[in-house]
Parts: structure tokens; sequence; C-alpha cells
């Protein structure tokens, strides 16, 4: 009984102590947030986006963020997708159960990776509304994902048709190795940083249509189409092409926010439990 008694103590402090870093973490992104506004880096009407911020995330390394956030707002497709009415801004969780998010540490990709030169910034997010199709997608990549013949023929419905993330790949992504009889870490990308990503955002897209539903990875295929440099700014599409009873199919892409080009192609199969 006496154990029993001190587990629940225990509990009740701890989500104290949670709630006490979250109300300082949200007073130190409302102050900072109010200077992002303002701030010359911003064309006018474009607005500061609402961000998740992680529990360990001091008001310093907020500060750190914000001007890598403002270089992002203002990359064209994102402005582009912050106008559209298709397109709906959600803060950086995951859904899990009917009463807990889960935040970006607790994740398997940003848990380990959200540090100041692996993934920086805290990703912007969009879902998107039914029938919305972002114009920065290759439209013919798009309309092929829908009539690949390995899909059944029928689909239910599809709550939320995809998602878009815009992120920041840091310098300490690069592959190490030696390069002209130097060691050190190559301008590109270890290409198991995309293949965590887009896990990452094709499971959310797949969740976003299977609340509260148990659902696992039973078959994940990428396509390497080009090498990926760091230090940039890159956009991952995730959307759904089809879900036959338990089991949902998704495609993906990842490829540079600024020009455009592919880098990586991804085909996805998450099956739910029954």
């Amino acid at each position: 009984m006496i154990q029993r008694v001190q587990r629940a103590a225990f509990a009740v402090s701890h989500r104290l102590a949670r709630s006490n870093v979250r109300l300082a973490s949200t007073q130190a992104m409302a102050s900072v947030a109010k200077t992002c506004v303002t701030d010359s880096a911003f064309d006018v009407g474009i607005p500061c986006p609402k961000i998740d911020w992680p529990l360990e995330y001091t008001q310093q390394r907020i500060e750190q963020t914000m001007p890598l956030l403002q270089r992002a707002v203002n990359i064209p497709l994102v402005r582009r997708m912050i106008e559209q009415e298709g397109a709906v801004r959600k803060e950086f969780h995951w859904p899990a159960g009917k009463q807990r998010l889960v935040q970006a540490p607790e994740t398997l990709a940003y848990g380990a990776l959200l540090q100041p030169q692996n993934l920086p910034l805290v990703p912007v997010v969009f879902a998107w509304r039914p029938r919305f199709k972002p114009d920065h997608l290759d439209q013919e990549m798009l309309d092929a994902s829908f009539k690949d013949t390995t899909l059944p023929k029928q689909s239910a419905r599809i709550r939320i048709p995809g998602v878009t993330m815009i992120n920041y790949l840091g310098s300490e992504l690069g592959l190490s190795g030696v390069v002209d009889g130097v060691a050190g870490r190559q301008q590109t990308a270890h290409p198991g940083i995309p293949s965590a990503l887009i896990d990452d955002i094709t499971a959310r897209a797949c969740f976003s249509n299977m609340p509260g539903r148990p659902t696992f990875t039973a078959n994940f295929q990428l396509e390497y189409t080009a090498p990926i440099p760091v230090e940039s700014f890159v956009v991952m599409d995730a959307w759904v092409t089809c879900i036959e009873g338990r089991k949902t199919f998704v495609s993906a892409c990842l490829a540079d926010a600024q020009t455009g080009q592919t880098y990586v192609k991804s085909r996805s199969l998450f099956v739910s439990a029954a």
C-alpha cells in the first residue's frame, strides 16, 4: 500500500514538473515570437508559425533557432502553403491515443537528431485538406502514384490526404570518411537520414487516417535519385494513395525546398492491428 502511494505521489510530481517546464518554454516562445513577427526578415502578411517547442528547448535555444525559422518561412513554397486554403498548419507532435501527445524528443528520428548541428529546426508542418495537391509537387509523379497497378482497386475514405514538412539538414548529418587523405564530413547527407525522416512522415500520413489504432510498417521502399547536400532546406511530402481494410498505402518524396530537385522517392505499406 505504501509503495502504491509513493508511486502515485511520484507520478503527480513528475506531471507537475513537466507542466512547469512546458509553461516556461511557452512563455519563452511567446516573447521571442513577438520579435519574430516584426523582424525585417519577414515580408508583410507572412505570420510567424506556431511552433510546438520541445520541452528541452530553453529560451536561448529558441532564440538561436528563430533565424532559421525565419529563413524557412520566407521560402516561396512555404509562403504559398501558408496562403493556400487547402493546407493547414499543424503543430509538430504525434497524437498518441486520445489523451496524450508525443513531443519531438520522444520520437525515434527527432529524439536522436534534434540537435543544433543535426536537425536544428523544429519542422514546419502542413496537413492537406481533401482534394488538395501542393503545387510544388511533380504532378506526373503524384498522378502516377495513384495509378500504381499494385494498389487495390477500391479504397476506403481518406480523411487527410497528405502531409508536408519543411526541415533543415545540419552539417553533422554529412557522411563521415576520408577525402584526399583528410578525415572529416562530406557535404552530402548520410543516406540513412532521409530514410529515417521519410519513415517518420509516411507514418504521420498513415496515422492521421488510422487514429487510435496500432499500426506498423509492413513494406518500405526508397529510390535515391540524387545526393542530398547538408546545410540545406528540404521539403518532404507524404500522401495516402489507398486504404483497404487494415492496409494503408503511402507514397512520399524528399526534395530541395528551394530548387525543387527531387532527392528521394518512397512507397510504403502500413498494416494496423486487428
